[in-house]
């Protein structure tokens, strides 16, 4: 069953801007070393960059709560099947959250364009 939904959108320009200005400390805040090592890889890294902190921010919105005590964006990282499906996987921390909320399955759906990001996380119990 459906217990919660969550969306967020990324403007790929910004995410490029402050991947500029800020560095290595923006990436290494927020991204885990192998979202970094993918992304860097890509010829337009802004757009996965932008799509994956998209992906982080859906997923904290569908919980329905500020950040949890203790939990940050490298508690969550985009990883993709063999087949390139996209999905989330939770550092113990943050899955002690979801089970706790009673939530046992992740949905996610990532987009992007050359301007925009967006993610779609549906959680189920």
């Amino acid at each position: 069953m459906i217990i919660a939904v969550g969306i967020d959108i990324v403007d790929v320009k910004r995410m490029s801007r402050t991947l500029k200005t800020y560095k290595g400390r923006f990436r290494e805040k927020y991204f885990t070393s192998s979202e970094r090592e993918y992304c860097s890889s890509k010829s337009k890294p802004a757009q996965h960059y932008a799509v994956r902190f998209a992906a982080k921010e859906a997923l904290y919105k569908a919980l329905g709560e500020s950040w949890p005590q203790g939990v940050g964006h490298r508690d969550v990282e985009v990883v993709s099947s063999d087949e390139g499906s996209p999905s989330l996987r939770l550092s113990n921390e943050l899955e002690e959250v979801f089970a706790k909320k009673g939530m046992t399955n992740i949905h996610l759906s990532l987009s992007h364009t050359a301007k925009l990001a967006v993610a779609v996380v549906i959680v189920e119990s």
